[in-house]
């Protein structure tokens, strides 16, 4: 989700942007859809992921978001078969926010061994592990790295090759940078939400084309294990998962 200036009746105001970008099993990304709507709550987000589901998304191996306050049973209502994954990208800049400077290089530490970790149950402890070095500065955050350690190591369910395109929403921050340079070259706002609506199809398309010309090698290369991955998380068969 991205917050974006608009004027509107002579008053800038913020809008929310919801943008889901997805990759299928042969390492094609695409935008799937986006919303515009006044504020990110988690009505927006319920009538983001249902819009999605009534264009046919299903099936999904694993959705990446950030941490925003009851998406995670949100997404675990709406695709109970689907793994969720939290950015690690994002509890590193909380943290390093809620965290004196001297403690940074220890969270620092823990990520990346996080990221590196052989299974979950490792990246389990080594999240409790960092639960004890935030929790003097923040108790609700120690909490919730344990609450939410499933959420936060559903990536070392993958194939390690493939895990750094699933820890990070990077996708979504790409594009949303995109867009902030569209704004800036705007003067700092879309003059109207026309001109949003127009900047978003011509940016979409752009950035389809873009990636339809340079699939995700990668996940390519990996594909036959992932598809075995997929085949048995929702019990269909190779044929069926395409």
């Amino acid at each position: 989700m991205k917050f974006i200036k608009v004027r509107e009746n002579e008053v800038v105001k913020e809008k929310a942007v919801y943008v889901a970008i997805g990759v299928d099993l042969d390492g094609n990304k695409f935008v799937l859809d986006y919303e515009i709507r006044e504020n990110e709550d988690i009505d927006g987000w319920r009538h983001f992921l249902n819009g999605l589901i009534s264009r046919g998304v299903s099936r999904v191996d694993v959705i990446v978001t950030d941490d925003f306050p009851g998406l995670d049973r949100l997404i675990s209502t709406l695709f109970p078969s689907s793994q969720h994954q939290l950015c690690l990208v994002h509890l590193a800049r909380n943290l390093y926010r809620a965290l004196p400077d001297g403690e940074k290089e220890k969270v620092s530490s823990h990520l990346s061994s996080l990221k590196s970790a052989r299974n979950v149950e490792e990246g389990k402890a080594i999240l409790e592990s960092l639960s004890k070095v935030v929790e003097p500065y923040s108790p609700r955050r120690a909490r919730r790295l344990l609450e939410a350690s499933d959420l936060y190591t559903a990536f070392l369910n993958f194939p390690r090759e493939v895990r750094h395109y699933i820890y990070t929403n990077n996708s979504s921050e790409s594009f949303n940078s995109y867009l902030d340079g569209i704004q800036d070259d705007l003067g700092g706002y879309f003059p109207s939400l026309l001109y949003l609506e127009t900047y978003l199809f011509v940016a979409i398309h752009r950035n389809n084309a873009r990636w339809k010309s340079r699939p995700m090698s990668v996940i390519r290369h990996h594909s036959y294990h992932l598809r075995q991955l997929h085949a048995a998380r929702f019990q269909v068969t190779d044929h069926e998962s395409l």
